[in-house]
Protein backbone atom coordinates (compact mmCIF):
# COMPACT_ATOMS: atom_id res chain seq x y z
CA UNK A 1 0.00 0.00 0.00
CA UNK A 2 1.24 3.33 -1.11
CA UNK A 3 1.17 6.42 1.42
CA UNK A 4 -1.52 8.13 -0.68
CA UNK A 5 -3.48 5.10 -0.06
CA UNK A 6 -2.93 5.17 4.05
CA UNK A 7 -6.02 6.51 5.51
CA UNK A 8 -5.16 10.18 7.21
CA UNK A 9 -5.81 8.95 10.65
CA UNK A 10 -2.74 5.93 9.60
CA UNK A 11 -0.36 8.86 8.02
CA UNK A 12 0.87 10.45 10.81
CA UNK A 13 2.07 7.26 12.32
CA UNK A 14 5.02 6.71 9.45
CA UNK A 15 6.94 10.45 10.78
CA UNK A 16 10.31 9.75 12.78
CA UNK A 17 8.96 9.92 16.31
CA UNK A 18 10.80 13.57 17.05
CA UNK A 19 7.68 14.89 15.12
CA UNK A 20 5.12 13.86 17.28
CA UNK A 21 4.49 15.74 20.41
CA UNK A 22 5.02 13.98 23.60
CA UNK A 23 2.74 14.83 26.61
CA UNK A 24 5.34 15.11 29.56
CA UNK A 25 4.79 15.61 33.20
CA UNK A 26 6.46 17.86 35.16
CA UNK A 27 6.00 17.61 39.20
CA UNK A 28 7.19 20.95 41.17
CA UNK A 29 7.94 20.06 44.59
CA UNK A 30 7.28 22.33 47.13
CA UNK A 31 9.06 22.17 50.80
CA UNK A 32 5.95 22.87 52.34
CA UNK A 33 2.55 24.97 52.29
CA UNK A 34 4.53 28.13 52.28
CA UNK A 35 5.48 27.48 48.79
CA UNK A 36 9.05 29.61 49.16
CA UNK A 37 11.02 26.74 48.32
CA UNK A 38 11.02 24.12 45.43
CA UNK A 39 12.70 21.11 44.44
CA UNK A 40 15.19 20.85 41.48
CA UNK A 41 17.58 18.81 39.93
CA UNK A 42 20.47 18.93 37.87
CA UNK A 43 20.46 16.82 34.26
CA UNK A 44 22.97 14.74 32.89
CA UNK A 45 22.22 13.13 29.39
CA UNK A 46 21.21 13.91 26.58
CA UNK A 47 17.71 15.75 26.73
CA UNK A 48 18.82 19.64 28.31
CA UNK A 49 21.68 18.22 29.97
CA UNK A 50 23.07 20.91 32.84
CA UNK A 51 19.84 22.65 33.29
CA UNK A 52 18.10 22.93 36.36
CA UNK A 53 14.46 20.89 36.39
CA UNK A 54 11.12 19.66 38.22
CA UNK A 55 11.47 16.05 38.72
CA UNK A 56 9.54 14.08 35.80
CA UNK A 57 8.74 12.59 32.59
CA UNK A 58 6.58 11.03 30.15
CA UNK A 59 3.03 10.21 30.38
CA UNK A 60 2.81 6.66 29.73
CA UNK A 61 -0.50 4.55 28.12
CA UNK A 62 -3.49 4.54 30.50
CA UNK A 63 -1.58 6.41 33.00
CA UNK A 64 -3.27 9.00 35.23
CA UNK A 65 -1.38 12.42 35.38
CA UNK A 66 -0.86 11.96 38.72
CA UNK A 67 0.09 8.67 39.14
CA UNK A 68 2.49 9.33 36.45
CA UNK A 69 3.71 12.32 38.70
CA UNK A 70 4.26 10.03 42.04
CA UNK A 71 5.77 6.91 39.83
CA UNK A 72 8.46 10.01 38.31
CA UNK A 73 8.60 11.80 41.59
CA UNK A 74 9.99 7.83 43.22
CA UNK A 75 11.63 7.02 40.74
CA UNK A 76 13.70 10.49 40.36
CA UNK A 77 14.25 11.57 44.27
CA UNK A 78 13.21 8.02 46.12
CA UNK A 79 10.71 6.62 48.58
CA UNK A 80 11.93 8.28 51.63
CA UNK A 81 10.34 11.81 49.98
CA UNK A 82 6.56 11.98 50.48
CA UNK A 83 4.00 14.13 49.49
CA UNK A 84 0.30 15.03 49.24
CA UNK A 85 -1.88 13.55 46.04
CA UNK A 86 -0.13 16.00 42.90
CA UNK A 87 -2.92 18.33 41.19
CA UNK A 88 -2.91 20.08 37.68
CA UNK A 89 -2.57 23.73 37.81
CA UNK A 90 -0.41 24.55 34.17
CA UNK A 91 0.08 23.53 30.52
CA UNK A 92 2.86 24.59 28.26
CA UNK A 93 3.51 23.91 24.95
CA UNK A 94 7.89 23.04 24.66
CA UNK A 95 9.40 23.14 22.01
CA UNK A 96 13.47 22.38 22.34
CA UNK A 97 14.45 23.06 18.38
CA UNK A 98 17.94 21.91 19.05
CA UNK A 99 17.30 18.36 19.97
CA UNK A 100 13.78 18.37 17.65
CA UNK A 101 11.79 17.49 20.45
CA UNK A 102 8.32 18.84 21.16
CA UNK A 103 6.40 18.78 24.33
CA UNK A 104 2.91 19.21 25.47
CA UNK A 105 4.00 19.39 29.47
CA UNK A 106 1.43 19.20 32.06
CA UNK A 107 2.72 20.92 35.39
CA UNK A 108 1.75 19.45 39.12
CA UNK A 109 2.19 20.60 41.80
CA UNK A 110 2.36 19.07 45.42
CA UNK A 111 4.02 19.90 48.65
CA UNK A 112 6.13 17.81 50.99
CA UNK A 113 5.05 16.17 53.78
CA UNK A 114 8.09 14.49 54.96
CA UNK A 115 11.11 12.82 54.36
CA UNK A 116 14.21 14.21 51.69
CA UNK A 117 15.03 13.60 48.10
CA UNK A 118 17.91 11.66 47.25
CA UNK A 119 19.42 10.81 43.71
CA UNK A 120 17.74 7.78 42.71
CA UNK A 121 19.06 8.17 38.68
CA UNK A 122 22.90 9.10 38.97
CA UNK A 123 23.47 8.80 35.15
CA UNK A 124 20.45 11.15 34.63
CA UNK A 125 21.08 13.62 37.62
CA UNK A 126 24.67 15.52 39.07
CA UNK A 127 22.58 17.03 41.87
CA UNK A 128 19.33 17.67 43.84
CA UNK A 129 18.17 19.70 46.12
CA UNK A 130 15.97 22.88 47.81
CA UNK A 131 15.93 26.35 46.56
CA UNK A 132 14.68 29.45 47.08
CA UNK A 133 12.30 30.26 44.69
CA UNK A 134 13.82 33.85 44.97
CA UNK A 135 17.10 32.85 43.88
CA UNK A 136 16.92 29.91 41.55
CA UNK A 137 19.94 28.22 39.90
CA UNK A 138 20.63 29.02 36.18
CA UNK A 139 20.31 27.53 33.50
CA UNK A 140 16.78 26.46 33.72
CA UNK A 141 15.34 23.71 31.88
CA UNK A 142 12.43 25.62 29.36
CA UNK A 143 9.77 24.80 31.03
CA UNK A 144 10.97 25.88 34.89
CA UNK A 145 12.19 28.82 33.03
CA UNK A 146 8.52 29.82 31.09
CA UNK A 147 6.68 29.41 34.78
CA UNK A 148 9.65 31.27 36.12
CA UNK A 149 8.93 33.96 33.64
CA UNK A 150 5.08 34.16 33.86
CA UNK A 151 5.69 34.71 37.60
CA UNK A 152 4.10 31.28 38.63
CA UNK A 153 6.54 31.10 41.58
CA UNK A 154 5.86 34.76 43.16
CA UNK A 155 2.40 34.10 42.92
CA UNK A 156 2.33 31.03 44.41
CA UNK A 157 4.12 32.77 47.67
CA UNK A 158 2.03 35.53 47.50
CA UNK A 159 -0.98 33.25 47.16
CA UNK A 160 -0.16 29.78 48.70
CA UNK A 161 -4.03 29.43 49.28
CA UNK A 162 -4.78 29.59 45.79
CA UNK A 163 -2.83 26.25 45.55
CA UNK A 164 -4.92 24.40 48.07
CA UNK A 165 -8.09 26.05 47.03
CA UNK A 166 -6.91 24.48 43.22
CA UNK A 167 -6.39 21.01 45.24
CA UNK A 168 -9.43 20.68 46.70
CA UNK A 169 -11.26 21.99 43.25
CA UNK A 170 -12.49 24.96 44.08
Amino acid sequence: MTEKELSPTLAWAKLPVTRIPRVGIAVIVFRDSSCTSILLHKRLGHHSPNTWAFMGGHLEFNESWEDCALRELKEEAGEDLQVLRPWFVDAKNVIFPEENKHYVTLFMVTHRTSGEPKIMEPDKCAEIGWFDTNNLPSPLMSGCQMLKDDNFFERARQHAEWLDLMRLGL
